[in-house]
């Protein structure tokens, strides 16, 4: 495979070694590449016209897909969903509806929860109350002072 500036590698985290020779298979120089996933761009920039780049074994060529290309836009990005579309009242108290359903089942939930946890606190017996004596006052009975 041809190594240009577009050539995307992928260096292990030891890092390795690209080398470069003329035509003629004399050495020129050796590059360091850093650990990580990158195109050589700048590395191919200290490479002569004409020489022959070599990579370490442990170097991995990443072919890149041709066909594919990125153009950034200008200003905001289009989606080119419909710029008109207006959410709804309805909709809007569709979901206030549903959060407030989804807030009172939480709050029951939430109560259901505790009481099951109540009921398994063990209580402390109690005497029954004492029997309060009540004066009975019969009212064919006329009570004079």
């Amino acid at each position: 495979m041809k190594i240009n500036r577009k050539t995307i590698v992928r260096v292990p985290n030891k890092g390795a070694d690209m080398s470069v020779s003329d035509a003629d298979g004399v050495f020129i120089a050796l590059i360091p590449l850093p650990a990580g996933r990158y195109r050589l761009g700048d590395y191919m920039d200290e490479v002569p016209p004409g020489a022959v780049v070599t990579l370490d074994r442990s170097v991995k060529v990443i072919k890149s897909i041709k066909w594919v290309s990125s153009q950034k836009a200008n200003g905001r990005y289009q989606s080119g969903a419909n710029p008109d579309f207006v959410v709804s009242s309805a909709d809007r108290e569709a979901r206030k509806l549903e959060l407030t359903l989804n807030r009172i089942n939480a709050a029951s939930d939430r109560a259901e929860r505790m009481a099951k946890a109540l009921a398994l606190v063990e209580r402390i017996p109690q005497a029954p109350p004492a029997a309060v004596a009540v004066e009975v006052i019969d009212p064919a009975v006329d009570v004079q002072p």
